[in-house]
């Protein structure tokens, strides 16, 4: 039944990214209403594939590869409510939905080729790093998705091309905000989320730090993430930098998650 209704939340969201570009182009409170209700009905699908899975598995559902996808999926979706709720900021689903959809479609790609997890990695430890790991990677998709708003904007704003896309954009200080935001909470939930890894690791594997191409992209990225908090906040970095940033960071965070696991096959999950 889960995979039944992870497929109805797959399908739900492609239905929706699609709407969104079509609300893109347009001015409609019915497509507006409809993108609004269909990403409900799809996160509530989801959340019943969620559920599903964690009783079915005996613990939290992000384990591996395909759980960790289909998790921070669910909690993309998660924020973006609670902010549309929140602040009314429709158009930011236009730009979040569609990476919730690649997101669970590469878990259903995933999900016939789920690797065996270690015995020893089972249980709290690695549901806690696996899962701040997760919520870090969502608050910087957020920040990606801010990012990627704001330099849309700014060239509509020098083109002096005022269609409707423009009139869906927040003010540039708006998208400015949720990317200092996205980096301000993603930035401290990946550093836990590290830390505990790495404890787990010293207990496991008896070392804290493997030097894999995986771990040290990691470091790299918590790193680059860093000097964008301190330039943002001591140093004054302009927005337009600051949106570039956060666009490069979130696609390095994406290599990190799929890419070398596809290229090079790890099995380590901490």
């Amino acid at each position: 039944m889960s995979v039944l209704f992870f497929e109805l939340a797959m399908t739900a969201y492609l239905v929706v990214a699609v709407l969104f570009m079509v609300y893109l182009a347009g001015r409609s409170e019915t497509l507006t209403r409809a993108c609004q209700v269909g990403t409900v009905v799809g996160f509530l699908f989801h959340s019943l594939a969620l559920g599903q899975q964690w009783i079915a598995g005996g613990g939290f559902p992000v384990t591996n590869q395909f759980e960790a996808a289909s998790f921070f999926s669910w909690t993309l979706v998660l924020v973006f409510l609670v902010i549309d709720v929140r602040y009314k900021s429709h158009v930011l689903g236009a730009f979040v939905v569609p990476l919730a959809f690649l997101s669970v479609l590469s878990a259903a790609f995933l999900r016939g080729n789920v690797q065996t997890i270690d015995p020893g990695l089972r249980g709290l430890g690695l549901t806690l790093h696996t899962s701040l790991i997760l919520l870090g990677a969502t608050a910087f998709c957020l920040s990606f998705a801010a990012g990627i708003m704001y330099l849309i904007q700014m060239r509509l704003l020098k083109s002096k091309h005022f269609n409707a896309l423009y009139h869906h954009l927040p003010p540039l200080n708006a998208c400015d905000w949720l990317i200092g935001r996205g980096v301000l909470v993603g930035f401290p939930l990946t550093t836990l989320g590290i830390l505990s890894g790495a404890v787990g690791a010293k207990f496991v594997w008896g070392s804290y730090w493997d030097f894999s191409p995986k771990q040290n992209l990691s470091a790299l990225i918590w790193a680059y993430y860093l000097v964008m908090l301190v330039g943002r906040y001591t140093l004054g970095i302009r927005a337009k930098r600051a949106a570039y940033m956060a666009v490069l960071g979130f696609v390095a965070v994406a290599l990190s998650f799929v890419g070398l696991d596809a290229l090079m096959g790890e099995t380590r999950h901490f």
